[in-house]
């Protein structure tokens, strides 16, 4: 998928926060995708919240400008790959993140990502935002 990217919860996070390098990669893009599974952990976020309705209606809009992509057979195949790699080497992450990743891998679309644990995938195309930009 060319010059577009799949954002992380932490991006979104960021992004809603005003996040300069992370505004920048998303405007810089054509497209942004976001993942079914970031879309679940979002809400999950709004179910916590002080102001779900506030926060539910930011987080409606931001996903209405994104392409929500899901898991399928192919992503499944990813995601085992990802998840033995990850043992073998002895680093386990989140498996919402492995999902993640694997989408990312699928469509060959960098994940944007505040986690510096997606570094731990071979071969993941990857924009690495420091939590300190």
């Amino acid at each position: 998928m060319t010059n577009s990217c799949l954002a992380d919860t932490s991006a979104v996070l960021a992004y809603l926060e005003g996040n300069l390098r992370v505004l920048a990669i998303f405007n810089q893009s054509d497209k942004v995708y976001v993942p079914a599974i970031v879309a679940g952990e979002l809400y999950v976020g709004v179910e916590k919240c002080r102001n779900p309705i506030k926060d539910e209606m930011k987080v409606s809009e931001f996903l209405s400008m994104t392409q929500l992509l899901h898991v399928d057979h192919g992503t499944a195949l990813i995601y085992a790959k990802i998840v033995h790699q990850l043992d073998s080497d002895g680093m386990r992450i989140p498996s919402n993140d492995c999902w993640i990743a694997a989408l990312g891998m699928q469509y060959d679309t960098p994940v944007i990502s505040l986690d510096q644990h997606f570094q731990r995938i071979q071969s993941l195309p990857l924009h690495s935002i420091s939590k300190k930009d």
